[in-house]
């Protein structure tokens, strides 16, 4: 398999990948309000570019989703859903545990995993009204590093530092280990 068959899909414009945020921030409000208390679980891939989905990615989006609830098996998954959009793949899990433990489980799987990295695995909540996601320094891991040179992912994303082809190189190394 070469990286033009893991990116091989749709592609999407800036407005299309705003647009998307803008509804998964409604959606995970609507979870939290409809299912509260407990703790809400957002999945999404981290793909740079204007492609986010294809045929191989979906796959490796549903293989993760066999092993985060094989993390919760102990747990009561009180909802569940799964969207696959042009914009990228997205599941939803609402469950019965504390948002720290959660956040604690999916930094694990996030490092411990071999495709864990290319994951987001958000532990969402809504105080006063705004959302926000729990920090990985909230659970005493530091922060997530870049793909490519191990520096800070966000400082690397903000500065631009690599490019969309480097990155996407990067992440089909890590799917096709």
């Amino acid at each position: 398999m070469y990286k033009d068959e893991v990116f091989n899909g749709p592609e999407v414009s800036l407005m299309e990948m705003l647009d998307a945020r803008e509804k998964r921030a409604f959606r995970q409000t609507q979870i939290i309000n409809e299912h509260s208390p407990g703790s809400l679980l957002s999945v999404t891939l981290n793909i740079p570019g204007n492609i986010k989905t294809s045929l191989y990615l979906v796959g490796v989006f549903e293989e993760m989703l066999t092993v985060i609830k094989t993390k919760l098996d102990d747990v009561t998954i009180r909802f569940s859903e799964v969207l696959n959009l042009p914009t990228g793949p997205e599941a939803y899990f609402f469950v019965d545990i504390d948002s720290i433990e959660l956040k604690k489980r999916m930094v694990a799987l996030e490092e411990m995993h071999s495709k864990g990295r290319v994951f987001d695995l958000d532990v969402v909540k809504l105080e006063d009204g705004k959302l926000s996601s729990l920090k990985r320094e909230e659970v005493g891991v530091g922060k997530r590093q870049c793909y490519i040179c191990d520096r800070p992912a966000k400082e690397c994303a903000r500065s631009r530092k690599h490019s969309i082809e480097e990155s996407q190189e990067a992440i089909a190394n890590i799917l096709l280990g």
